[in-house]
């Protein structure tokens, strides 16, 4: 499935979704509960101040202006309200810093998990994923689509129990006052009943189509920054321009719906907020003239009033929150519940210490399925033995299928025909980890981490010492060179090692592979990317790297096979030639053109 059919994988919000995230919440359930009950008592709090202001005004000012009481004992009486009311406020507001604190932090503590979930997924995902998922989708599911799920987990929960208490709370109270003048509020819940349904219906597409953008965006940045070489050797810079501006228009155009659809809502409440407040205004002011309604019930009616539409205010907020978090998790989810496609057998078989004996067994593979309309064989019916020890070099015009060969060693991808068996076991039959910690793997591109050549030569071995790297750098011949950098071993490579040249950066990569000590060695066009003059630097690197390991080079560069023990052509996904440098060249057939063609450049 590629990256935009993801896109539209899920249905709107439901509650199964809103379940898997709050699975991650649940690791931290006493946090969680405890400030759901601190906010609760928070909610309470504010619930009792209309009645305490109720019963200031009625027990001790109407009637002192009345002349019911003495006004030394109004003074009293009030003052002694203002007072718990001054303090209800105080231990409200204090409940609200410590819940928002607390719950910011909470909020942190989960997101963190569900980044490390994706990390961790990410890294299991089959090499085909990668093939066809865009990387900035990727970065967005971890980065943008994480900081849209923070409300949802910082305030949204606390915030919908509260609302439902105080909604309840203000009814109950409105309709212990006075039951008529109650029901003239609830009177507008149809009403507010219908907005929100419209409101829901229109919001969810838009914040979808708000999502989806924002990730083609992001893919888009993170495409042209890769590919920065080449879109600056093509001038391809105004042309990439206008498509971004265009997927810009397009973000702005859908989030301005988005804001347009909100913001339509809310005067909508507001303005039956208004018709709800003239009604107790108006029914209010007759029932006080009939004496069946106080003026501190009135007084605190108009407070229960903002108590009634500020939680329906709050809940459509939280439900505009929601639907951004449920737009950002279905892709979120969309990525944690892919599958991978290679996967390690039930019962994988022991593999021990690879000796190198790797054979393909008429290997036939696709990148794609036999039911797809495009499926084309890419390997047929490959088969060739290796011993332990041997250097086996793929060579071959460009497609032939060369690094198709290499990538089903370390299975990366399965087989559709056939078998490959390391040792006699089948690959399939062990597990990832016990295969790829005994592989290493050199690619023209020589990829380094941000850090220093020292920690980048350690990646395959975290546990070697100093000086077992640099003793294996010796070996290699690369310790001359790297020491000489800036800092020597210490020096900081950048990112994507920027702060070395091509030769430097397959010399670290040279060196990170003997010191891993893999038992089969994959060479992807490894000195391809440089110059003939550091070509022959790293060509004895080469020949001491391969010393004693099953490796397997793919080359363009034919001087980079002519020792090798066994020469593989292949052509169309076949291989159509076979033997020693010698026997192909005596033999006169593709390879000794090939190498007629490289003697003449």
């Amino acid at each position: 499935m590629s990256w935009e059919e993801q896109e539209e994988r899920y249905k709107p919000f439901n509650r199964h979704l809103l379940a898997k995230l709050y699975k991650f919440m649940w690791r931290y359930k006493v946090a969680f509960w405890g400030l759901v009950a601190l906010w609760l008592v928070w909610t309470v709090v504010m619930l009792v101040q209309p009645d305490l202001m109720r019963r200031g005004i009625d027990k001790y000012l109407v009637p002192a202006m009345d002349g019911k009481i003495a006004r030394q004992v109004a003074y009293r009486g009030l003052a002694m309200v203002s007072l718990l009311f001054a303090g209800l406020a105080v231990m409200g507001t204090t409940l609200r810093i410590v819940r928002v604190r607390v719950g910011s932090r909470l909020a942190q503590k989960v997101i963190n998990d569900i980044r490390t979930a994706i990390f961790r997924h990410v890294q299991r995902l089959s090499m085909s994923y990668f093939d066809r998922t865009k990387q900035g989708w990727l970065i967005a599911r971890a980065d943008s689509d994480l900081d849209t799920l923070e409300g949802i987990f910082s305030w949204a929960p606390y915030d919908l129990a509260s609302s439902i208490v105080t909604l309840t709370g203000a009814v109950g109270l409105m309709f212990w006052y006075n039951w008529r003048l109650a029901l003239a509020v609830v009177a507008t819940i149809p009403i507010l009943f219908v907005l929100t349904i419209l409101f829901r219906r229109k919001i969810a597409d838009a914040y979808r189509k708000v999502r989806r953008l924002a990730s083609q965006i992001t893919a888009n940045i993170a495409e042209n920054i890769s590919g920065i070489r080449v879109v600056q050797s093509f001038v391809r810079q105004d042309r990439n321009l206008e498509h971004f501006d265009e997927l810009n228009r397009e973000n702005v155009a859908a989030n301005v719906r988005a804001a347009r659809i909100w913001q339509s809502y809310w005067p909508s409440i507001g303005f039956v907020g208004t018709i709800g407040t003239t009604t107790i205004i108006w029914y209010g002011s007759w029932l006080i003239l009939h004496g069946r309604l106080t003026v501190g019930e009135l007084m605190a009616f108009m407070f229960y009033l903002g108590m009634f539409f500020g939680p329906i205010h709050q809940m459509g907020r939280l439900y505009n929150t929601l639907m951004a978090s449920m737009a950002a998790s279905e892709r979120i989810f969309g990525l944690l519940e892919t599958e991978p496609e290679i996967v390690d057998p039930v019962e994988p078989l022991d593999l021990g210490r690879i000796e190198g004996s790797v054979v393909f067994d008429h290997v036939s593979f696709a990148y794609n399925s036999p039911s797809d309309e495009e499926f084309k064989w890419v390997l047929k019916d490959i088969s060739f033995t290796t011993r332990p020890g041997e250097t086996i070099a793929l060579v071959g015009p460009t497609g032939a299928g060369k690094t198709t060969v290499i990538s089903l060693i370390p299975r990366f991808y399965d087989v559709q025909e056939g078998r490959i068996t390391i040792d006699g076991r089948d690959v399939r039959q062990v597990t990832q980890k016990a295969l790829h910690s005994q592989m290493g793997l050199v690619l023209q591109e020589s990829f380094l981490f941000s850090g220093t050549v020292m920690e980048n030569i350690k990646y395959g071995r975290p546990e070697a010492t100093d000086d077992q790297v640099k003793e294996a750098s010796r070996t290699l011949g690369s310790y001359d060179i790297l020491s000489r950098l800036a800092d020597g071993f210490a020096t900081e490579v950048g990112e994507r090692g920027e702060n070395l040249s091509q030769g430097q950066r397959q010399l670290v990569s040279f060196t990170r592979a003997i010191v891993a000590d893999p038992r089969v060695l994959i060479l992807d066009e490894a000195t391809a990317a440089v110059d003939v003059e550091t070509e022959m630097t790293l060509q004895y690197a080469l020949d001491r790297l391969i010393e004693r390991r099953t490796s397997f080079v793919v080359a363009h560069r034919l001087s980079t096979v002519r020792n090798a023990d066994q020469v593989l052509v292949i052509q169309d996904g076949r291989i159509t030639e076979r033997g020693t440098h010698r026997e192909l060249l005596a033999a006169g057939g593709a390879y000794a053109a090939m190498y007629a063609e490289f003697i003449k450049a």
